[in-house]
């Protein structure tokens, strides 16, 4: 392959240790230094993953970076944060950024460092950051110590963030023989006016409340040319028991919000009534998205004797809905509605540790009116820390929407791909085997290469019937560099599709790169080169989805030679012009010029 690449998710892949746990522990994935040998893994590490993370953290490092205030603030409050960075092999250049969000400013920076400040468009954390940042060179073993002074001078959520990267040299990008590495932790805190209202953490809202929309107006993607059904499934296992909507406090009373529009959908003499409006969210990069294919529920409030579920059915691709219902009242009146936005679709859902499918509802419109619509307009949930449910949803969506079939295995059950998300979650990033949920860490949701890298494997263990193939990746294991072919498959599958679905293209210079199907990076090539439409070198093959999906869904393959030989048996092309496409990836299973 021949292209430029986007080094932010590049850099992720490179540092990745499996995506794959079993049980709530490692799955063979660690290995001897003998094996590391045979498999072309030249470093391991012994750390544990950053700060509190999950030890099945996908992204684990060769540095370790551990950061805690020493008390929770209010405003106007001061803390010490104290930094910890550990390296388990030696690195010139490591740069180390303690990023601190808009309501905390330094008093007093770490010793050493210098500092500036950069402008952030995410919605939970928008406004000016102020970084506090040295380079260093570590040796092998080596523990540096920092600690600096912070300040709370507004009240609301925050979330400090300190990382530790190598180099641009060590950036595969620039110099395929590089290993980067990249440790991070985060710190996340509640800032209130009084020290009463303060605490380390974030509050977890199983409903949030609909309010107005306020973000950028909602950039609406193009419609797939075929996009896949949206009708809804029947999953072997049903989803977690959705949360009622008296959770959360619905918004006023007698003066809440009642935007009538008049007859805009009439669709009977009086005894049906509408409810229509978008559903959105803003993402990390401060665009306005819609909020499409959530389940959207019309619900009557009938005070302490249970309420009725009127009406329910999926946002559509602009985050709009229109539920119309009966509006025949208990009392004689018309209904007393309010609206229940959840985060499951016909196929994916995002819930939090506890199995309770996020949501968010909107205020009471009292005795809605026969025969008539009521609008209410662009609505969002209340917390923007909530809008990264808004991201993982979307994440799942761009994948089921990139791939074919009317589920994610056509051959068999249907299931659901399970987010596990909260927004101080430290157990991710990685898709277990155990539970069969995609575990993401409180950042995850912003980058959505890595939902769709983690979906990729929920995927492929539904594909298999969850008979998932053998693998053994050295920890941590690198795009560039060889490992084994049953790591090598499971992650350049993943990798690919992440690039597919997300519009990321493969790097223009590999030169250097290990060779062959042990590595991820030239399987995850060879895939994206039989699929895409740009042909260049060898690659002669110009195939989409559907060969490479087909395959997936009628054979375990264990390896990508396995997944090659079974190409072949499905019928699809493994002549010259389709091994063309592995040699440009430098896997040769026979080509000839």
């Amino acid at each position: 392959m021949n292209r430029t690449a986007t080094a932010a998710r590049r850099l992720l892949v490179a540092c990745a240790t499996s995506a794959l746990v079993a049980g709530g522990a490692l799955n063979g994935l660690a290995v001897t230094t003998a094996q590391a040998a045979e498999t072309g893994a030249t470093e391991q590490c012994d750390l544990m993953p950053s700060g509190s993370r999950s030890t099945n953290n996908e992204f684990r490092s060769c540095f370790q970076v551990t950061a805690k205030l020493s008390r929770a603030i209010a405003v106007h409050q001061r803390s010490t944060l104290n930094i910890t960075v550990r390296a388990a092999v030696a690195r010139d250049d490591v740069a180390i950024t303690a990023d601190l969000p808009p309501n905390l400013r330094w008093v007093t920076p770490p010793t050493g460092t210098t500092t500036s400040s950069r402008v952030s468009k995410a919605p939970h954390a928008k406004g000016r950051h102020q970084l506090a940042r040295t380079t260093r060179s570590m040796r092998a073993g080596q523990t540096l110590r920092y600690q600096g002074v912070v300040e709370a001078v507004a009240a609301g959520t925050a979330e400090i963030t300190v990382t530790a990267t190598t180099n641009p040299s060590a950036n595969p990008l620039t110099n395929p023989s590089a290993r980067p590495e990249t440790g991070s932790d985060r710190v996340f805190l509640t800032v209130g006016q009084t020290a009463a209202e303060s605490r380390l953490g974030i509050a977890k809202r199983q409903v949030d409340e609909a309010v107005p929309y306020t973000g950028p107006k909602p950039t609406v993607k193009a419609a797939p040319a075929k996009a896949r059904t949206m009708t809804p499934i029947r999953p072997a296992k049903k989803p977690a028991a959705q949360v009622s909507p008296k959770v959360a406090t619905k918004a006023a009373t007698a003066d809440a919000p009642s935007a009538e529009t008049g007859a805009s959908r009439v669709l009977s003499a009086g005894a049906t009534a509408c409810v229509t409006g978008t559903w959105n969210y803003v993402d990390a990069n401060g665009v306005g998205q819609p909020g499409a294919f959530w389940t959207v529920e019309v619900w009557d409030d009938d005070g302490n004797t249970g309420d009725d579920l009127l009406a329910s059915g999926l946002s559509g691709w602009s985050g709009e809905y229109t539920l119309c219902f009966d509006n025949g009242d208990e009392n004689g009146t018309g209904q007393d509605v309010y609206v229940v936005f959840r985060a499951i679709s016909n196929a994916w859902l995002v819930q939090d540790n506890n199995g309770n499918i996020y949501g968010a509802q909107t205020w009471i419109t009292w005795n809605v009116a026969d025969g008539g619509t009521t609008n209410l307009g662009g609505l969002q949930q209340a917390d923007a820390t909530y809008f990264r449910v808004g991201a993982a949803f979307e994440g799942v969506k761009d994948v089921w929407f990139a791939t074919p079939g009317g589920c994610w295995d056509d051959n068999n059950r249907c299931e659901y791909v399970r987010v596990r998300w909260e927004p101080t979650s430290t157990d991710g990033t990685y898709y277990s085997l155990g539970d069969k949920q995609i575990h993401l860490a409180a950042a995850d949701p912003d980058n959505a290469w890595v939902v769709a890298h983690e979906t990729a494997h929920s995927i492929m263990d539904d594909a298999y019937d969850y008979n998932f193939p053998a693998f053994s990746c050295p920890s941590p294991h690198y795009v560039n560099v060889a490992s084994e072919v049953g790591c090598a498959w499971v992650e350049g599958f993943a990798e690919w599709m992440g690039d597919a679905v997300t519009g990321g293209t493969w790097m223009e210079n590999t030169a250097g790169w290990d060779t062959g199907d042990i590595t991820e990076g030239r399987v995850a090539g060879a895939l994206y080169d039989l699929w895409d439409g740009t042909n260049e070198g060898t690659d002669r093959t110009t195939e989409g989805m559907n060969s490479i999906w087909t395959t997936l869904q009628n054979h375990n393959s264990g390896t990508f030679r396995d997944f090659w030989n079974s190409r072949a048996a499905d019928g699809f092309d493994v002549g010259n012009n389709a091994l063309g496409s592995l040699y440009q990836n430098s896997i040769d299973y026979g080509f000839r010029p």
